[in-house]
């Protein structure tokens, strides 16, 4: 049986303005935002407690005075999201490289709601499809701690002869197998989700994303958590391209 069908809700905030943008840092405890496809600038005073502006996390560098004079101010790629009002950052998080994550939960539509794969309207086809989203979030790192990001999933679950879960897609499979998931740990269900996140959450693993234009693209094990048998060597090219593929981003 497939996973239930639920209407998607509405968040408890509206969201503003969303996408990749450009962050600068300027004097005076300011920033800039300027979204790439809109070319609309924000200027933001960060501000303290209930009047900041910009998340805690957002890596703060001030402008510096060169030698020859001119003042150097630093820039970074970043997908983010403004209030309604356009006058402070909702979600920021790093538009490129690769970090060291942990899974906190899924997403509901508000506290307390129960986690589920939900009924969506593609925009590009018209058609419905089932997804869910994961709330990863950067731990770890000497910048953006506390970052997250939301990536989509699709319920690709199904069960062996022994009613146990089992997941039918290679993201799906590399997503749970980062957050600890081993087999036979979960039996099959209408709605997995709920145990999947006590599961998960117990367990609280780090792993590393790979983030390109502000999505998670990929999810892997830390390379020095790899069992000698579960990277058989005819992957080994594989993995010599997913660290080629690190250092470019973090060039």
């Amino acid at each position: 049986m497939a996973l239930k069908k639920t209407e998607s809700k509405n968040a408890e905030y509206t969201k503003g303005e969303q996408g990749l943008a450009i962050l600068t840092c300027l004097d005076g405890n300011r920033v800039k935002v300027k979204f790439q496809e809109s070319e609309k600038v924000y200027e933001l005073n960060i501000g303290t407690g209930d009047e900041r502006t910009v998340p805690e996390y957002v890596p703060y560098r001030a402008p510096v005075k060169e030698e020859t004079g001119n003042i150097k101010f630093f820039e970074t790629r970043i997908n983010c999201t403004m209030n309604e009002s356009g006058t402070k950052i909702q979600f920021a998080s790093p538009a490129q490289g690769e970090f060291t994550a942990h899974f906190t939960k899924f997403a509901v539509p508000k506290e307390g709601d129960i986690p589920v794969a939900t009924s969506r309207l593609s925009k590009r086809t018209g058609k419905k499809y089932n997804a869910f989203n994961a709330i990863v979030e950067i731990r770890g790192e000497k910048r953006w701690n506390n970052a997250s990001y939301a990536p989509m999933l699709y319920p690709n679950f199904g069960k062996d002869e022994d009613e146990n879960l089992t997941v039918t897609s290679d993201e799906l499979i590399d997503f749970t197998d980062c957050i600890g998931l081993n087999e036979g740990d979960i039996k099959y269900s209408e709605n997995p989700l709920p145990a999947i996140e006590k599961i998960a959450k117990e367990r609280d693993l780090d792993f590393k994303i790979t983030v390109v234009n502000g999505f998670i693209v990929h999810f892997m094990k830390p390379i020095e958590n790899w069992e000698d048998d579960e990277y058989p060597e005819k992957n080994s090219k594989a993995v010599e391209e997913k660290k080629e593929t690190h250092e470019l981003l973090q060039d």
